[in-house]
């Protein structure tokens, strides 16, 4: 509905800042695992629908991963194309 969406969209930003500020205040190491499951947490509490996503790559002799939310299947930040997305079943 027209009004879930408004709301949605003023409540993205605002679980952005939140999560950037605890992030400042608060002595705790940030990761986007971390960051990404509060803010999934934060969005879905206010009726934001949106997921989890993880991706992994080669980084020369290393393995990385990455975490990011994704809302309407468009990443919340910019994502490097290098990350394989894992699947992730969603109820």
């Amino acid at each position: 509905s027209v009004k879930v969406k408004i709301a949605a969209a003023s409540s993205r930003p605002a679980c952005e800042r939140a999560v950037d500020r605890a992030y400042r205040l608060l002595p705790l190491t940030h990761t986007c695992l971390k960051e990404s499951l509060v803010l999934l947490r934060m969005l879905r509490g206010r009726g934001v629908a949106s997921r989890l996503c993880l991706g992994v790559r080669k980084d020369g002799d290393r393995f990385a991963a990455h975490a990011w939310i994704e809302q309407d299947g468009t990443p919340l930040e910019w994502i490097d194309e290098s990350y394989a997305p894992l699947p992730i079943p969603h109820p």
